[in-house]
């Protein structure tokens, strides 16, 4: 599976990075489940999510990197279910 965002920003990269690259912003990403920062490790920040799906509830751990060159690299924890 793949999810992918874009977004057309009409600001310099810089400032956009500066705004989109902080733990509020991600946090943001989020906003319909209760959500948390479980870590945090240098550039790297760990949310947890808690959801319902299909009348289950399950939570859900995600990475959040924050690179050098403002970018955000992200990734999920595989809980062994698919």
């Amino acid at each position: 599976m793949h999810l992918g965002k874009s977004f057309d920003v009409k600001r310099e990269r810089d400032v956009a990075v500066a705004a989109a690259a902080t733990e509020d912003a991600i946090l943001t990403l989020f906003s319909d489940a209760k959500t948390e920062i479980v870590a945090r490790d240098g550039d790297r920040v760990t949310l947890q999510t808690h959801y319902t799906a299909l009348g289950r509830e399950g939570e859900a751990t995600f990475h959040f990197t924050f690179l050098l060159d403002g970018g955000v690299a992200f990734e999920k924890v595989c809980g062994g279910r698919v």
